[in-house]
């Protein structure tokens, strides 16, 4: 028999979301493998392209998970493809349960899908949209009575800014401390908003943060609406109407009798957990690629599966349109779905819907291409990058087309000087110790540069649009009506977001432009880690406490404070108050903010070893 193989594998950018950061990492769509720099040939459509058949299907599928460059990065998954409406391949590979060797079911295996939660949620939305009970430009206030922030701004936050992760809310990602083991802790949705509910920042709608937050609001909001808690109405109103059996939010019963053990890097199991708030419309559904393969034939033909409707085909269309693109190539969100992985060379189709998913120990993946009929769902117990070499493989094989390379104007490009509007730093919207520098280097050509990957060449694609080396991948920077930067989109620490550009440094009275750390003094205080306000001085020749280096420390990385009173080092209280003094730091200050520079940003000197023999970085009590 003439099996199909898998094209030869390409090296794709993958995120850098660093575990040191996990809180920040929880119900996204990112992912933790480094990129590959191997340099391989451009993906060319293919004049072999395969039609989408049962027989090949599943086909691809056997060779993909049979392929030995796979195997490491699951342990057990599950996958549905749907073309029109009906389901023609749907497979389980690997183990559910590694020691007990229990093997994935599709149909009965349970895994959590995280952030493919979202999507649900936001079919709840457009439900109750279609019957006039929200529009999705009103003010949230009109739907979150008791909920209570400040926006500065005289744009409201709307629906449409929540469905599309364009509200400007500070960033209130989940605490490790959500996750945890007692599953009889019960917290409200409500409570949960009123304890941590963000201000507005930036105006709304101006910027992309993907934001587990906005996907909570819009949870409570379907069960203020509907007068029913938000789990019964998902239950009532999405998964009965389309057969679907095995979905839920709660942990308990045959949910977790047929739950997936997750796993973690080192093919270690992890125990179940429970989650604050403990229903959570933005990550907190369990399902089995069989369910979800119903939903999908419901959203490929206009709203409906053969058990019944959930939507208008007007409300399906409005779901798949995206909102938001700091370029054509490299679209945001559509209400629920966001775009797709970067193929080299060719960006991220507009025509194609992605969702994303990541917990502990659980990936998945959403693709949805509505001018072709074709869905596809995967997901494993295992979390990491096999989504990435899925999508890459699946679309070259069966619609390459969509990793064609993209017609770019590379022969048109720009001067040094009107390069150098993009000079600066850009920090993260939502992870703050993700911080790119770029510089204007040559004619067309960008330096752009960060802690984790360290310098990389961009070569100019079209108008605020470039190309990297390394993977072949797009950046686009987006200006504002003065033709200055305000935004950039790269693919490798944060594709679901844009990073914001720092101001201009107002510099202090005490540190000239000819100083030996006044560039990275500078650089803080453009990123506001330090007051940005003229006629300040720095005292660069004061010694530091221990106080004010922790900080600096909390404010670089974005980490909120601890409201404990009791110090995780108890021997170095002791050793303070022996002495009777305030602990404080033995290199002068310029050499501290040198080196977190250094460690945020990239460049400068390394951290200092202090007297007690430790790195200055890891040290307790220095």
């Amino acid at each position: 028999m003439n099996h199909l193989q898998p094209p030869t594998r390409k090296p794709l950018g993958y995120p850098f979301f660093t575990a040191l950061f996990l809180a920040a990492t929880l119900f996204s769509s990112a992912v933790i493998p480094a990129a590959s720099a191997e340099s391989k040939p451009t993906i060319q459509a293919q004049a072999t392209k395969k039609p989408l058949t049962p027989e090949h299907a599943e086909e691809f599928l056997d060779a993909f998970f049979a392929d030995p460059s796979t195997a490491p990065h699951f342990v057990g998954a599950s996958v549905v493809i749907v073309q029109k409406d009906r389901i023609i391949a749907q497979k389980g590979y690997g183990y559910a349960d590694q020691e007990k060797k229990t093997a994935v079911d599709p149909m009965n295996t349970v895994f959590r899908i995280a952030s493919v939660s979202k999507s649900f949620t936001a079919v709840a939305i457009m439900q109750l949209a279609e019957q006039g009970k929200i529009d999705l430009q009103a003010d949230i206030r009109t739907y979150l009575e008791n909920i209570d922030y400040q926006n500065p701004f005289t744009k409201p936050v709307t629906v449409e800014h929540l469905l599309t992760h364009t509200t400007g809310f500070d960033i209130r990602d989940p605490k490790p401390e959500d996750l945890h083991g007692d599953f009889d802790k019960v917290t409200s949705m409500e409570d949960y908003v009123k304890q941590h509910m963000p201000d507005v920042l930036r105006e709304p709608g101006s910027s992309y943060m993907y934001d587990n937050f906005d996907y909570l609001l819009l949870g409570l909001i379907v069960q203020n609406v509907s007068g029913e808690p938000y789990e019964s109405y998902m239950e009532k109103h999405v998964f009965e109407p389309l057969g679907i059996h095995n979905s839920g939010f709660l942990l308990e019963g045959d949910f977790l009798k047929h739950l997936a053990i997750g796993y973690d890097a080192a093919n270690q199991p992890i125990k179940p957990y429970a989650f604050t708030s403990t229903i959570m419309p933005h990550g907190g559904m369990l399902s089995t690629s069989e369910d979800v393969g119903k939903w999908i034939i419901a959203l490929l033909n206009q709203g409906k599966n053969a058990s019944g409707r959930i939507l208008s085909p007007e409300s399906v269309e409005q779901m798949m349109k995206y909102r938001s693109a700091i370029h054509p190539l490299l679209p945001d969100t559509t209400y629920g779905f966001e775009g797709a992985f970067q193929i080299p060379e060719a960006g991220s189709s507009p025509a194609v819907v992605t969702k994303a998913g990541d917990l502990p120990g659980f990936s998945s993946y959403l693709i949805l291409i509505p001018e072709k009929e074709t869905g596809v769902f995967l997901t494993y117990n295992k979390q990491g990058a096999l989504r990435n070499l899925f999508y890459s493989e699946f679309m070259e094989t069966f619609f390459p087309e969509y990793a064609a390379p993209a017609k770019l104007e590379t022969g048109k490009t720009s001067s040094v000087g009107e390069l150098e509007k993009y000079n600066g730093l850009y920090q993260d919207l939502r992870v703050k110790s993700l911080v790119t520098s770029v510089k204007a280097t040559g004619q067309g050509e960008l330096t752009i540069s960060d802690a984790l990957i360290g310098p990389r060449v961009l070569h100019q694609a079209g108008e605020g649009l470039f190309i990297d080396d390394m993977t072949r991948q797009l950046t686009a920077f987006k200006l504002d009506e003065k033709n200055q930067t305000v935004y950039i989109k790269e693919p490798y620490l944060n594709p679901l977001g844009y990073a914001k550009k720092g101001e201009t440094p107002a510099g202090y009275t005490d540190v000239k432009a000819d100083h030996p750390y006044s560039h990275y003094i500078y650089s803080l205080q453009s990123l506001k880690i330090y007051p940005n306000e003229a006629g300040l001085n720095f005292q660069p020749q004061k010694p530091v406490t221990r106080g004010e280096y922790v900080r600096d420390l909390l404010v670089a990385s974005g980490i909120k404070s601890s409201s404990t009173k009791d110090f995780v080092y108890p021997a170095c209280e002791s050793d303070r108050r022996a002495k009777k003094r305030p602990v404080r730091t033995k290199r002068l200050l310029p050499d501290f903010r040198a080196g977190m520079q250094s460690f945020f940003i990239g460049g400068g000197k390394s951290p200092k070893i202090c007297d007690r023999g430790a790195e200055r970085f890891s040290c307790p009590c220095c």
